[in-house]
């Protein structure tokens, strides 16, 4: 007992362990906070891309619906003009679709040229 200090040499060994374990509880306590703190800044950043993710994907969710409804309302007119074609009312002045067919198909690639397929092997073709 002479090797402890004076504090120390007074105290039994139970109020020394019982202080060792309250020492113990607020480390472990510290601990936990500190990793609570961490948890939740994660969670916090992670909520926020994901916020910042969700609304890019709903921007552009409405970009294309409103792409999607022009392309219908285009198409709801061609058919519209084809089927006054069909039956004689449009004339071909009155019709963007006669002027876009014939653009396309200037544009489109060169007419097919008719090959002769000639086999791999020369040597069993006949004449």
């Amino acid at each position: 007992m002479e090797k402890l200090p004076k504090n120390e040499s007074n105290r039994d060994p139970f109020t020394h362990m019982e202080e060792e374990r309250r020492s113990k509880d607020r480390e472990l306590a510290d601990k936990r906070e500190n990793l609570e703190r961490t948890f939740n800044e994660k969670t916090l950043g992670r909520r926020q891309r994901n916020k910042e993710r969700s609304s890019k994907l709903d921007d552009l969710e409405k970009e294309n619906r409103e792409k999607l409804e022009e392309r219908r309302a285009e198409l709801f007119r061609l058919r519209h003009e084809v089927e006054e074609m069909r039956r004689g009312n449009l004339t071909s002045s009155q019709t963007s679709l006669a002027t876009s067919y014939n653009e396309n198909t200037m544009r489109g690639s060169p007419p097919d040229k008719s090959k002769k397929r000639m086999g791999t092997l020369g040597l069993f073709n006949r004449n």
